[in-house]
């Protein structure tokens, strides 16, 4: 699976919802995004009727570049889901650590009129921007922080990492619903039976309060129709028990 990456139009068209998703997507797979604003969009409108402290505008504004960013932080989380990777991720950095240590050695053991020496060729041949004057010291602290991590890897600490991409998106979207909405989140998750054009779709159960409503339809549409209540709930309570928003 590849990091999600989705059209720059996102960010700077004028965007009317009624024009459908080629606005945005021009033919990008993942069109969650965009179904998340529609399904977000309503839920917020609806809560501004209510709530007379909510600036609609303002909020249709933020909406959609802070779906993007928890888009883009949920697949990349994804991406990155240690529990499935965690076993090759150990024996292939096993393999970087002797080179690594020697060029590491090597870097740290260069006198400065060598670093200097390297960066003016670098320029001259434009491998590096004319203006970085330190390429080489730079590529020293990576390659120590690289070296670093490789080492944490087959460290007998190292363990597994839950999957974060549930606890994070809750957590974004319950911050991006209290500024929108200028509300408090309901801490009180309760769940009833879904109405039935949910329950066709396989959701069996749905949330009571439109802001917990708003956490599940944005990740559901984010999710491309992955994620479940449960694991929406199970983050909400998880976010407020260790003393989240």
């Amino acid at each position: 699976m590849t990091t999600i990456t989705l059209h720059a139009r996102f960010q700077t068209s004028e965007y009317d919802e009624g024009d459908g998703p080629g606005q945005l997507f021009d033919n990008d797979p993942r069109e969650g995004t965009y179904r998340a604003y529609r399904s977000s969009l309503r839920l917020l409108r609806s809560q501004s009727k209510t709530h007379p402290q909510m600036d609609w505008r303002k909020a249709k504004l933020k909406l959609r570049p802070e779906l993007q960013r928890i888009a883009q932080n949920y697949w990349n989380d994804l991406d990155h889901d240690s529990r499935k990777t965690s076993a090759d991720i150990k024996e292939e950095t096993a393999k970087l650590i002797t080179p690594l240590s020697r060029i590491v050695e090597f870097l740290e053991a260069c006198p400065p009129s060598v670093f200097r020496g390297l960066n003016a060729e670098a320029r001259r041949a434009q491998r590096v921007s004319p203006t970085m004057s330190d390429a080489f010291q730079l590529a020293l602290a990576a390659n120590q922080a690289l070296l670093e991590v490789c080492h944490t890897f087959q460290g007998p600490k190292h363990r597994k990492q839950k999957a974060t991409r549930f606890a994070n998106a809750c957590r974004d979207l319950v911050i991006l619903w209290q500024n929108l909405s200028q509300s408090k989140f309901n801490r009180n998750v309760k769940t009833g039976k879904a109405a039935d054009r949910d329950i066709a779709q396989g959701i069996k159960r749905e949330f009571l309060t439109p802001d917990a409503r708003f956490v599940f339809a944005s990740l559901y549409e984010i999710g491309n129709h992955w994620v479940k209540v449960s694991q929406v709930e199970e983050a909400l309570k998880q976010l407020f028990r260790a003393g989240g928003r």
